[in-house]
């Protein structure tokens, strides 16, 4: 079923969905977000639907993607970029106030008939102290100079969830379990695990 359906839709998908598509990936997402709050967009908001498949997600919001890119749509009047990884997404714009959060929710809870996830979705200004972006794993913060310059950066690293994650999953791995494990094999295990995790 899906080597039926996903070439049909694939070609209308917008360019702001990366979720599970061919030759796009969650990096690309990650480093679109970099270079968007690099370029001085700095609020975001990430209104989440329900539990989909990854396919029928991309199906779905499509439809959002396509009113949000249009000449009438947000991304023209409010300056704001979409990025979206199956059915989690960030909106950034410069400002995200009432007309753009109401789009947002009217087309997402009106329209479309989802439940936003009100405990995960915020805005903030990611550019004041303290204020950092989660989202597919990865923080997006924005971080005095290490040097002590009078500058800042922007900086992503893995997110203290997926870093809990990560730990978890190497704990597992070296448990008493894994006594009669060659050690050899074991290290080369965990090289492979760790190589996979920091891509």
């Amino acid at each position: 079923m899906k080597l039926i359906l996903e070439p049909i839709f694939e070609a209308d998908f917008e360019d702001c969905s990366h979720g599970f598509r061919s030759g796009r990936s969650a990096h690309d997402a990650l480093r679109i977000i970099h270079q968007h709050l690099k370029a001085g967009r700095n609020d975001r908001g990430t209104p989440q639907g329900g539990v989909l498949s990854p396919l029928l997600a991309n199906m779905y919001l499509h439809w959002f993607d396509h009113l949000f890119e249009r000449a009438d749509g947000p991304s023209r009047w409010a300056g704001a970029k979409l990025v979206r990884y199956a059915d989690d997404f960030v909106v950034m714009a410069r400002y995200i106030g009432p007309r753009l959060k109401d789009w947002i929710e009217g087309k997402l809870e009106g329209w479309l008939e989802l439940t936003i996830n009100r405990e995960k979705t915020r805005v903030i200004r990611v550019t004041e102290t303290g204020e950092s972006l989660d989202f597919l794993g990865y923080r997006f913060r924005y971080d005095r100079d290490l040097l002590g310059r009078d500058r800042r950066y922007w900086n992503w690293e893995p997110s203290p969830k997926a870093q809990a994650r990560e730990r978890e999953a190497l704990r597992e791995m070296t448990n008493a379990k894994q006594c009669m494990t060659p050690v050899v094999e074991l290290i080369e295990r965990i090289n492979r695990h760790r190589l996979g995790w920091g891509r």
